[in-house]
């Protein structure tokens, strides 16, 4: 069994010991296939939700697991005045962790170094999870009665996970995860993090409401309670710091759209109306006037979805005039549509603000706002026109690639990796697919995805689509990075299948010939794909010969591995 997968059954121990009162059985062997059954039942009824708030209790433990290694000397890092509400979110998780994590100082940096390289082999992730796996193995709980054997349970689950661990060479992480004595930290934090996630789907929650959640004590109850305010309201903030994403470059302050500045000016007002919004900006972090990748959907639940819509209510009551007056709000109030995902009011009042300030800078800012937002619904159409938007006011700054060399035609594809553009090159009068990266979410410095941009141009192989070209847009600074490719007219093999069914042997057969011959001419070149999947390869089926199915592939996004799952499923960047 995985690491993940014993720390998801870990997780829902208290969904087989309240089982056992809703069956109507006494813990013990006799009472394991009844509450096995219930849960069955239970999990599969709301498979989708539970799959992902077990998922998010495994993420945000392990991320429990890294903050606590990084100390308090970390935290006293935190400096900045716009840092200090994060500081004071993890004070108590910190000082609740400390005592332990200090007995492991000699280890505890080589410990964070194997957590994120675990985490980048995919380790720590729990992959499929059938409902009735969950509900049979976390049923075995139902044994338990005696809180002494149940810990042992518990730490037995903990040392496997250990043994896991060392198996793939994670000796230190492994040390970590296994305290001399008491709960172990991962167990305490995937049992509460299971708990709030379930909370903030009412379905679930009623479902599952005999679960037997166990009371932590006041120091651990008011440590993971900070903690999981610090991952809702500042997870950029807190990957920054951790050092999982670059520090991005600081953003110039435009008077225009200071929300502190604009407010002053209406103090005897609507003061009442930017604090609120104001306060409820900085919860969500989004104190930046720009949006930001990770903003879509920051609030998580429907609570807070709510909220958002009572926050801003007072705001769309004001006469149209009186807020073509407040853009800095305007712009706030655009930035909180966006988390609660109200994509299509965001974009109107971006474009709104556009309209209501003289400021090009500001300007900009607005149209780049309304782009990010479009390519969130998706709908690439206004995400072009609002990007163009952006260019016309100021190219250097809010052009992410070379406009005047790669004229672009439309978007045609967006996610983890960044955005492609199909653009005309100006010199060649030929169709190119430029990609300008998102650094924030490759797993890789941007340089070396580069240097395996360059090799993989020198393979020239007719199952590879060719990288071209490669830069910044402003390489002093090293901001900005694009890839240019050739243009091939073709669905991805998603697409195809959904669109036509399944394929048949032979038609797979001859799929896979001239993939296998691709990545064999890649490989020889020392590059690994790190993505294959059916929407990295584009294909477009030819006339058959002799009776035999023909293909012309292209295996796309080399090197383009990202940290976290797309938001959705993109066009390929290099198809019509």
């Amino acid at each position: 069994m995985s690491v993940a997968a014993r720390l998801a059954i870990l997780a829902l121990k208290p969904m087989a010991q309240g089982a056992c009162k809703e069956a109507g059985v006494a813990a013990g062997d006799a009472a394991i296939v009844p509450v096995a059954d219930l849960l069955v039942q239970r999990f599969s009824e709301h498979q989708e939700a539970l799959v992902a708030a077990v998922k998010t209790s495994i993420d945000r433990s392990w991320k429990a697991l890294e903050i606590a290694l990084n100390g308090a000397a970390w935290w006293r890092g935190m400096t900045s005045p716009e840092d200090r509400p994060l500081a004071e979110q993890l004070k108590p998780f910190l000082k609740y962790t400390e005592s332990a994590t200090a007995k492991h100082e000699t280890i505890r940096r080589l410990a964070v170094t194997e957590l994120r390289d675990a985490r980048k082999k995919g380790l720590l992730n729990l992959g499929p999870a059938p409902a009735e796996g969950l509900g049979r193995m976390s049923a075995l709980y139902a044994k338990f009665s005696d809180p002494a054997i149940m810990h042992k349970a518990d730490r037995s689950a903990v040392v496997q996970m250990a043994d896991e661990l060392k198996k793939s060479g994670m000796e230190n992480l492994a040390a970590v995860i296994l305290p001399d004595e008491g709960d172990a930290l991962l167990v305490g934090a995937s049992r509460y993090f299971l708990e709030r996630a379930i909370k903030d789907n009412t379905s679930l929650a009623q479902a599952l409401a005999f679960a037997d959640h166990e009371p932590l004590a006041a120091d651990a109850a008011q440590g993971f309670t900070g903690l999981h305010n610090a991952l809702n309201s500042h997870v950029r903030r807190l990957e920054e710091l951790l050092g999982n994403i670059s520090v991005a470059a600081p953003e110039v302050r435009i008077a225009a759209l200071d929300l502190r500045a604009e407010q002053a000016n209406f103090a005897n007002t609507h003061a009442e109306l930017y604090r609120s919004i104001g306060d409820l900006h900085r919860r969500l972090d989004l104190v930046h006037a720009r949006v930001r990748s990770g903003d879509a959907g920051s609030a998580r639940s429907e609570q807070e979805r709510q909220l958002v819509r009572r926050t801003i209510a007072p705001f769309r009551e004001l006469p149209a005039e009186q807020r073509h007056q407040m853009p800095a709000l305007l712009n706030a109030v655009g930035q909180l549509e966006v988390a609660a995902g109200e994509f299509p009011a965001a974009i109107q009042d971006f474009q709104a603000v556009a309209q209501a300030v003289a400021d090009p800078a500001a300007r900009g800012e607005a149209h780049t706002n309304a782009f990010r937002t479009a390519l969130e619904q998706p709908d690439y159409v206004t995400a072009l026109k609002e990007f163009l938007e952006a260019v016309k006011t100021d190219g250097k700054r809010f052009a992410t690639f070379p406009v005047g060399k790669f004229v672009p035609i439309r978007v045609i594809g967006s996610g983890g990796f960044g955005v492609a553009f199909l653009c005309k090159h100006k010199y060649l009068n030929a169709n190119v697919v430029v990609k300008s990266l998102a650094t924030d979410h490759l797993e890789r410095d941007v340089d070396d995805v580069f240097l395996e941009a360059q090799a993989l141009a020198a393979i020239n192989h007719p199952a590879i689509i060719k990288v071209q070209d490669c830069g910044y847009v402003d390489s002093t600074k090293k901001q900005r990075p694009f890839l240019v490719m050739d243009h091939f007219d073709g669905a991805t093999l998603a697409e195809y299948v959904k669109l036509k069914g399944p394929l048949s042997t032979e038609e797979f057969l001859a799929l896979t010939e001239p993939v296998v011959a691709g990545l064999q001419a890649a490989h020889a070149k020392n590059i690994l794909h790190r993505d294959i999947k059916p929407a990295n390869l584009l294909v477009k089926r030819l006339k058959d010969t002799g009776g035999k199915p023909r293909w012309d592939v292209k295996l796309i996004d080399f090197g383009l591995a990202v940290k976290q799952a797309e938001r959705r499923s993109a066009s390929h960047p290099s198809k019509s």
